[in-house]
């Protein structure tokens, strides 16, 4: 299924915050909106963010989580009002001490 112009446009931008982050080895990282509203699904390439420990996908209509089942250095998530209705590539991150799902299906 493609995406609309949109959501190919906030996939690109987060794409490109995503190198950012991996190149200056940031240990937060927010995709959030209104930039990131129309974001539906997290790149793949977020994945390799292992030194993350900070996520806010706050307001975005990201409903896959899969690409996070890696990121076990994760202690903060937030998906406040996301599309989110399974949380089980969630389960491996056991160092996950907060999780904001607010206004979530």
């Amino acid at each position: 299924m493609r995406m609309g112009k949109a959501a190919d446009e906030a996939f690109q931008r987060a794409q490109e915050r995503i190198a950012e982050a991996e190149r200056k080895g940031m240990k937060s990282l927010e995709l959030t909106a209104p930039e990131f509203e129309a974001l539906q699904k997290l790149p793949e390439e977020i994945s390799r963010l292992t030194e993350l420990t900070s996520l806010n996908l706050a307001g975005t209509g990201v409903g896959d989580l899969s690409a996070l089942s890696g990121l076990t250095g994760l202690t903060s998530l937030s998906l406040v009002g996301t599309q989110v209705s399974d949380l089980s590539a969630l389960s491996g991150l056991t160092g996950l001490t907060s999780l904001n799902l607010m206004d979530t299906p």
